[in-house]
């Protein structure tokens, strides 16, 4: 891979050498860690904006008298199975986090570097996928692995374990590691 492709990806990732090296020994560096901090926060903040408008919801329906009885109790009912849902969503992505950072450690997986396209309902879904693992892009990020895929290239990605966030990405030698 060319020097100008692989230092874009990096900047699209948002990874350094010292990120790579750390994620070869299995380790998260702190601007990483950081990362998940910030990941884990919004998570907060998405729960406690779902309390204060399903409360809104609550408390509107309960006092306006506009609603019949039977439609007031449908409403709460119907909000209330949405902020549980909502939650319990926001829960699950808290405690990856809080895994994740709690652990410190990132995974590895390499093999070649697969790309996919998803269509569904008029919106594309692109994933890259090393071996097992298997990650969400954006297009941008899609395009400049595609320029890679070309080449069949054979590759190593870091992720976190729990919450399965790319941490870094190399392109490596073929012929050391791959053989048809």
């Amino acid at each position: 891979m060319n020097k100008a492709l692989e230092w874009s990806i990096k900047n699209e990732i948002g990874f350094s050498e010292d990120d790579l090296s750390a994620n070869r020994d299995g380790q998260l560096r702190d601007s990483q860690q950081q990362k998940l901090v910030a990941k884990r926060q919004g998570s907060l903040v998405l729960a406690v904006l779902g309390l204060i408008i399903a409360a809104g919801v609550f408390v509107r329906v309960v006092f306006d008298n506009g609603f019949k009885s039977s439609d007031k109790l449908s409403i709460v009912l119907l909000t209330c199975l949405a902020l549980v849902v909502a939650l319990l969503y926001l829960w699950l992505k808290w405690s990856q986090y809080v895994s994740d950072l709690d652990r410190g450690i990132a995974f590895a997986s390499e093999g070649p570097l697969e790309l996919i396209t998803y269509h569904n309902r008029g919106n594309n879904i692109y994933r890259l996928r090393v071996n097992r693992a298997s990650f969400g892009l954006d297009k941008h990020l899609f395009d400049l692995l595609t320029a890679a895929a070309k080449k069949h290239e054979y590759c190593a990605v870091y992720y976190t374990p729990r919450s399965k966030i790319l941490l870094s990405f190399e392109v490596l030698d073929n012929r050391k590691h791959y053989k048809k």
